[in-house]
């Protein structure tokens, strides 16, 4: 996430003042941004529905109580 904020302002500075950054201009490191913004958050969003759900078939088998799933259901 920290990544994603120092790239929005790179590319923000960088159609300000209009300056290349690693060569590239504001168009093509804005491309180059929008991709990586979209494969981390993509990443959070699988974590948290795939941790989600081993929770909650583990809780269902039996190995865990009730009590931790509503636990779960707070955090997230």
């Amino acid at each position: 996430m920290l990544i994603n904020l120092i790239n929005l302002t790179l590319t923000g500075a960088s159609g300000y003042w209009n300056f290349e950054i690693m060569g590239a201009s504001h168009t093509r490191f804005a491309l180059f941004t929008i991709l990586i913004f979209t494969i981390t958050e993509t990443i959070v969003m699988y974590f948290f529905i795939s941790t989600g759900k081993a929770i909650k078939s583990a809780i269902e088998s039996g190995l865990g109580r009730d009590e931790l799933w509503s636990r779960e259901r707070k955090l997230k």
